[in-house]
């Protein structure tokens, strides 16, 4: 029920109408990778700590993102190479604020709330926790950027907030 509101929260926005394109796909495989993400974390929250399991994790993206960028340029390697200094050097040098927060907040903060958080909180009621992401993001453009949905991204909306409002209400029932 949570994948079918989002879905129709995905198309509900700006892309209305629109067939769904590469990027919706991917964006529920990162859903689909960070379910198997919160699955996986609880086993190891528990036994390490926050601190170890981010950097290890943060460290492990890191190294894998340097094979990446240039497999995804298609460059000769030192013409890649030269590519992503001077992308990188463009971003640092007009972008440093907002890099700074999306690697710092964003990125290693989040991470580490939700490790330690985890301990505390079984990968069930994480995974709904996180089923809200779309929603949030929904929130946020409106206040933010002044977007809006139109009634399917509203069904959307309300479809997701409904499942995750009775996968509560189940998991509430089954502890008692």
């Amino acid at each position: 029920m949570a994948l079918s509101g989002t879905v129709l929260l995905i198309h509900g926005g700006s892309s209305e109408g629109l067939p769904p394109n590469r990027g919706d796909f991917l964006s529920i495989l990162a859903a689909a990778a960070s379910a198997l993400f919160i699955l996986r974390l609880e086993v190891h929250a528990s036994c390490a700590g926050g601190r170890a399991i981010n950097a290890v994790s943060l460290l492990v993206v890191s190294i894998l993102s340097i094979p990446w960028l240039f497999a995804v340029n298609r460059s000769p390697f030192l013409a890649a190479l030269q590519e992503v200094i001077a992308q990188c050097t463009q971003l640092v040098q007009h972008q440093a604020p907002q890099l700074f927060y999306l690697g710092i907040v964003v990125t290693g903060l989040a991470s580490w709330l939700q490790t330690v958080a985890q301990r505390r909180v079984p990968a069930t009621l994480a995974s709904v926790i996180y089923a809200l992401d779309p929603l949030w993001g929904c929130l946020f453009a409106s206040l933010w950027l002044g977007e809006s949905l139109g009634e399917q991204g509203l069904l959307g909306a309300s479809v997701l907030l409904l499942a995750v409002v009775g996968q509560l209400l189940h998991q509430a029932h089954v502890s008692k």
